[in-house]
Parts: structure tokens; sequence; C-alpha cells
């Protein structure tokens, strides 16, 4: 069982509520077990009472096959595109450049304590257009948030050590996702390089979750490598303690076009 405190005229009640593990918000388009939302992470969280009560928590829960969220801000270079769809078209988000060295980033309104706060998890349904080295470079994770200015992604695909957590695609190596982490004045941590292989043009879910002590990754619903321990993150090179947003990033490394597709994204944790 999960517990919320409420607040109120000063004085304090505690509401017991079953977790969520399936909210109806999902569109009704076929998906399998992999395709959607870990029933064992967010078996932790009780999210329709997030949804309901949302000075409780922090949630964002955006299926771009029915939703219309969109993100807290934007940026776009002359030659790229973001576009969402929602209620009024059946489709994904989908982040499109055409040109070398552009970029389109999109983040939205969601602060997650990445450690010393409560337990919290992240996760996106995402694909890339090309297998190709050379090509491009996405982000799609956690990061302190930030009037967007296209550089979250600095030419070469090395990410802007601003504070950030998730999963990244380098330029230099095409077909594979690295779980990564990095905080202002140190070197990015690939904690799990070349965490998954992706096909051309398919969809893979990437998750993690926060138990309280660790921080786990998942790939396509299963818990996949080792989880960031708690020495890990008590290290200067983890970013500890900072309050992150959910984002998207993504930088164009030739003139061929490029599109990273995403179907659904979700960030949730419970309030103190």
């Amino acid at each position: 069982m999960a517990e919320s405190i409420m607040v109120l005229n000063g004085q304090g009640a505690t509401v017991t509520h079953p977790p969520t593990e399936e909210p109806a918000s999902w569109s009704p388009r076929a998906r399998t077990i992999t395709e959607l939302p870990t029933s064992g992470i967010l078996s932790n969280f009780d999210v329709e009472f997030i949804r309901q009560n949302p000075t409780c928590g922090s949630l964002l829960w955006t299926d771009f096959n029915s939703s219309v969220d969109v993100p807290l801000n934007t940026f776009k270079d002359t030659s790229s595109t973001i576009r969402t769809l929602g209620l009024t078209a059946i489709g994904e988000a989908a982040f499109f450049t055409t040109a070398d060295n552009e970029a389109a980033e999109a983040q939205w309104l969601c602060p997650i304590i990445v450690s010393g706060g409560n337990k919290w998890a992240f996760g996106v349904r995402i694909k890339q257009s090309v297998l190709t080295n050379t090509k491009c470079g996405y982000f799609a994770g956690l990061m302190v948030g930030t009037v967007l200015t296209g550089d979250m992604i600095v030419d070469g695909a090395t990410l802007q050590t601003e504070g950030s957590i998730g999963f990244q695609l380098k330029e230099a190596d095409g077909d594979k996702i690295d779980f990564v982490y990095d905080t202002t004045g140190q070197s990015q941590v690939e904690y799990d390089d070349d965490y998954i292989t992706q096909v051309d043009d398919e969809y893979n879910t990437l998750e993690m979750y926060f138990n309280g002590t660790t921080i786990q990754a998942y790939a396509d619903g299963v818990a996949s490598g080792t989880a960031i321990p708690a020495a890990s993150i008590a290290l200067a090179t983890f970013p500890a303690a900072l309050v992150m947003c959910p984002i998207i990033a993504l930088k164009a490394g030739h003139a061929d076009d490029f599109t990273v597709t995403v179907d659904w994204m979700y960030a949730i944790q419970h309030g103190t």
C-alpha cells in the first residue's frame, strides 16, 4: 500500500491508497506487454492519486496517441521540427532534423529529485530512423531544468554536463543506447555502455526506477545491467540531490534527414 500525506488547515492526515499499475489513460491501440510501461515499476506508485491530487507529487503521463500534453519549452533550429499529435490525430511525437549540427529539444515541467528524495521512475518508448554512425545523437531522460538553447548535445554528440541521467545515442555509435549520467564539473559517466542495441525504426522501451537507495535501468520491461548503487550515487560524479525534468534532445551529425519518434513518456515521484 502507498501512503500520501495531505495537510488541511495545518492538520496532517495520512490517507492510504492502493498502488495503480495500469491507469486507464493509455490509448486503446493494441500494444504488447513490452510496449507498455512496466507494471513492476508502476506498482510502487499511486499514479491515479497523483493525477487527481497534483500537489501530492510530480507526474508526467503522456501517451502521444491520446494525450494533449505538450512540452514546457522547446528549441528548434531552422531546419528541425518537433511535432506532437494528440486528440486530433493518432500518432507519436517526432523530433526531426535535416541539416548538420541542427537541434530539436523539448522539456516537460515535472520536477524529480534524483537522490535524497522519494522514489521515482522515468520511462519512454522511443525509436530512431537510421542506425548509422555520424548521423545523429539524442538523449532521453532527466536533466536539470533550463531554458533550451540548442546545445543540450554539443556538436559531436557530447552531452552537456549540466546534471542529467538517462539514455543516450552517441553520434559515433549509431545503433547503441548508453545508460549515462553526469553533473557540472565532472566527466560523463557511461554507467552501462552499449546498454541496448536497436533495430532500425523499431521501438524500444527504456525506463529507470529509483527505490530510495539504488537506480535500476530497464530495457523492454526487463531489469538489465547492474543498478547504480548508493556508493556510486554518493560520489562527486553523480548529480546528487538535483531537481531534474524530463527532456528529449536531438542533435544532427549530418545533412541527411534524421527522426527520433516517441510513443509515450512518463515520470513520477511521490511528494514528501
